[in-house]
């Protein structure tokens, strides 16, 4: 033994081995599995809390020719032009019939924009992307 290692084992009598880290005795090394199934089991909740959202984009739909022609008008008289257009089914309290979204509208100041119009084709909400 090491006068090195005779001082460790002096200032530290936990540790026996010099490969040995203080954490072998700190942490119970068969209560590993047990974390490791507890940590499996908290990752597999944290992607199941995000399926829900996952399902709520599910509902949309490609617009129709008929609904981009009459929706394409009505992104026009907002003052804007262009963005991806489609349908959300998802129908809340606020929207019983669901939804027209337009993504990235591109508006008269030059910022991009979410638009959101009624089945009327009445706006609903502009805001800033």
């Amino acid at each position: 033994m090491t006068g090195f290692q005779a001082a460790l084992e002096a200032d530290f009598p936990f540790i026996t081995h010099a490969t040995e880290s203080p954490l072998d005795h700190c942490f119970d090394w068969q209560s590993h599995e047990a974390v490791m199934r507890i940590s499996s089991l908290l990752s597999f909740v944290a992607i199941l809390s995000t399926a829900p959202f996952a399902v709520a984009g599910a509902s949309d739909r490609p617009v129709t020719d008929q609904e981009r022609t009459k929706l394409s008008e009505a992104v026009k008289a907002t003052g804007c032009s262009g963005g991806k257009m489609e349908f959300d089914d998802d129908k809340g309290v606020s929207h019983p019939k669901g939804k027209f979204e337009v993504d990235d509208a591109i508006c008269g100041d030059g910022k991009k924009y979410d638009l959101a119009f009624d089945t009327e084709f009445k706006l609903l909400t502009k805001k800033p992307d």
